[in-house]
Parts: C-alpha cells; structure tokens; sequence
C-alpha cells in the first residue's frame, strides 16, 4: 500500500477533538496569554485529569503536588504544558493500540522532547516549534500501526519500532515512513506550518531552508534516546553517525561526545 491509498483509508488520520482546535491555534500566536491557554485546557476535563495526573509523575515533578492547570502551567510553563496536552490528545486518538506499546511510545518520545528542546536553546532556535516537534514526531508511526498492523509488525522483526535505523527500513519497506505519515495528520489537525516541516523532514534536514536548525535538534535528539533504548556504546553510536547526524552535529554545534554522554530523567512509570 503507497502512501496515498493509506491515507484514504477511513479514519486512518484521526481528527483532533473540538476541545483542543482552540489551543493548536495558539501555538502561533505569540501574543496568547496564560488566561486564553488555561481557558483552552480547562474545557475538556478529561484533558484536566490527565495532565495533572503527568504533571505530578516523576518524569515532571518538581517538589510540590499540583492541582489545578494554572499552577502547571506556572510551573512548566506555556509551551511544555500546551504541547503535553497536544501530546494526551494525540494518544487518546489511538485507544486500539496496547497499553505496553502505546507507553513505549510516550515515553521516548518525552524523552526526545525534552533533550530535543535543550539542544535548540543551545543553538538558539525556537524552543517551542522544536519541542512540539520532538512530541509528535513519531505520531506517524501509531496512525501506520492501526492502518498496515501486518506490515509494521513484519518491519519489526527487521528493525525494532525505536531503533536506530526504523525510517529507513519502513522506506526500503513501503517506500515512505514515519515522518511522511506523521506531517500529513499534523496538517489535517492544522498544525503550524513549521511544526509540519520538521515532522516531515526530522530524518534528513534541508539546510538551504528555514526550519533546518529545528529538524537538526530533532534527528540528534532521536538519535540519541534511540540509542540509550539499544544500549550502544559510544564506539557503536559513532558507527552509525549517518550524514545527516553528521551535518545536523555541524549545524547545531553540538559536540557529539557530550550528546553521547546525555541520559533522560529517570522515570518509575509515566502515566502518559
């Protein structure tokens, strides 16, 4: 099945809840106020549950429990809880999916946010668009696991759905991945064109255009969590240094030992 027939399917690209269109709106308006994102969040209470819920787990917890959406917001501020709660929503669209699975999935994916948005206030790029990104730049891969299950589960057994390597082995495989999946339901859920940018071109980024830096932070990021989940040594990490990582180092001027070095916060079960 080609890209296009895939995305014909019937609901193969999930749509994004009427609660939540108002927040993906503010995502590029610069000008929205702590009032309008509480406000957006706050009208599904569902949505209010879960993200206190994650504010408070270890992966985020910061000393002190929080209970309503203004103190979450306060304390990590705009951009991380408008993208968490981007995040909850986009795992609510696949509920046929194992819990096991689905877990993986979020918490390396948080992961990759997290050092993702370090990595671009390094480098001086926009922090939100990156760590938006970094969240959802996988997304592609759950809409292809409800869509060619039987495909997905055959690439698993070439290539482990974190590895180093997945996108192209679903390119050799299908003939498109994970990423072009995943900027196709970022447009229809009207993400910010940057946004969609960086999804589609996270594996190999285009420096002769804008949004290059951002898509850098991302593949490096991935990269990186990737490994950690494989158990590379460093000898092995620099043995699969492909261009792209290469260049994305230059770009970002990243020093790679220190990027090998970095370890996600630990974790004693996300409930994300």
């Amino acid at each position: 099945m080609d890209l296009a027939s895939l995305l014909a399917l019937p609901n193969a690209l999930p749509s994004a809840p009427q609660a939540v269109a108002r927040l993906i709106k503010t995502i590029d308006n610069r000008n929205a106020s702590i009032d309008a994102i509480i406000e957006c969040i706050e009208i599904d209470p569902v949505v209010v549950a879960k993200l206190l819920r994650l504010v408070n787990s270890p992966f985020f917890f910061r000393g002190r429990a929080i209970d309503n959406v203004g103190d979450a917001v306060r304390l990590l501020g705009l951009v991380q809880v408008r993208s968490l709660v981007l995040g909850l929503v986009a795992k609510e669209r696949f509920p046929s999916l194992p819990p096991a699975q689905l877990d993986e999935f979020w918490r390396f994916s948080l992961s990759t946010a997290e050092l993702a948005r370090h990595l671009s206030r390094k480098a001086g790029v926009d922090t939100e668009a990156v760590y938006t990104a970094a969240l959802l730049h996988m997304i592609g891969a759950l809409v292809m696991r409800i869509s060619i299950t039987e495909k997905m589960l055959a690439i698993d057994r070439i290539c482990p759905s974190m590895a180093i390597g997945r996108g192209e082995a679903e390119q050799q495989v299908l003939g498109y991945c994970y990423a072009d999946v995943g900027a196709a339901l970022a447009r229809q859920w009207e993400l910010p064109a940057r946004i969609v940018r960086v999804i589609e071109t996270q594996r190999a980024p285009d420096f002769g255009k804008d949004g290059a830096l951002d898509a850098s932070a991302v593949l490096l990021a991935s990269w990186r969590v990737r490994a950690i989940g494989m158990q590379l040594s460093q000898e092995a990490q620099v043995r699969l240094c492909t261009l792209p990582i290469i260049k994305a180092f230059k770009a970002l001027n990243v020093e790679p030992l220190s990027l090998m070095q970095w370890e996600p916060v630990a974790d004693d079960g996300l409930p994300f």
